[in-house]
């Protein structure tokens, strides 16, 4: 038996093995910091949490603030957060929007996740209360999907279904100052629907997964590079 593949076919094959076991420990990393920002999540509930007030910095979602606040939630200008999949199930995430006590502006509340009826031209019940509360949640960001799909609420006659809306887009349906984020409803607060917040889109367990198919495909591809060049002698 000889071994003597070409020069061009050990680079090649040298720089795909490299590259796909560079991506697999790169899902590995990520799988890690998946399971940071998750066991950051669960401890959330037992930190001290701060006022929030309407000019408060909202983090990314994947290190959200512990925040208290107080106001009263205004029922005729709540928004329904469209195509929210929940065990396969298709619906809304209730979006109402809150009143600060102190008179300095709004804060938008998501209250959670309903089902949606089976008429799209329908929406669940989603009381409000109507005394003034106190809450406590989590503040970040607003969401965003990766393709935008322009929100006309400020015109005449518009939808409160709104799919992943913009500060810009929002402001304009309130006389007072909106604070730039969302309040996630924590957990155990009432007035809410379903609350399972996720921090992460992507589960570690996914990403090892992918790590998996990048290794068997560079031991593959090494194993094909063997047995190809592998010549018996004449």
């Amino acid at each position: 038996m000889s071994f003597r593949p070409r020069a061009w076919i050990v680079l090649a094959t040298v720089l795909g093995c490299v590259a796909m076991l560079s991506a697999g420990f790169w899902q590995l990393r990520r799988a890690d910091e998946k399971r940071a920002m998750i066991e950051q999540y669960r401890t959330l509930a037992d930190r001290p949490a701060q006022v929030l007030r309407v000019d408060t910095p909202a983090p990314p979602a994947t290190r959200p603030l512990v925040v208290t606040v107080s106001g009263h939630y205004l029922p005729d200008q709540q928004l329904w957060l469209d195509n929210q999949v929940d065990q396969g199930v298709a619906g809304y995430h209730v979006w109402t929007p809150l009143a600060l006590d102190d008179g300095s502006g709004i804060v938008l509340v998501d209250r959670g996740w309903l089902a949606a009826p089976r008429s799209r031209d329908e929406r669940p019940a989603a009381p409000v209360p109507s005394s003034a509360l106190s809450l406590r949640g989590y503040w970040r960001e607003l969401p965003e999907s990766a393709l935008h799909v322009e929100n006309r609420l400020c015109e005449p006659n518009a939808t409160p279904v709104v799919q992943y809306p913009r500060f810009e887009e929002l402001r304009c349906l309130f006389d007072a100052p909106l604070a730039d984020g969302l309040l996630w409803l924590a957990p155990g607060a009432e007035g809410g629907f379903r609350r399972e917040w996720n921090v992460v889109d992507i589960g570690p367990e996914r990403h090892l997964g992918y790590a998996l198919q990048w290794f068997t495909f560079s031991a593959t591809l090494f194993g094909l590079f063997v047995v190809l060049n592998l010549k018996r002698k004449p």
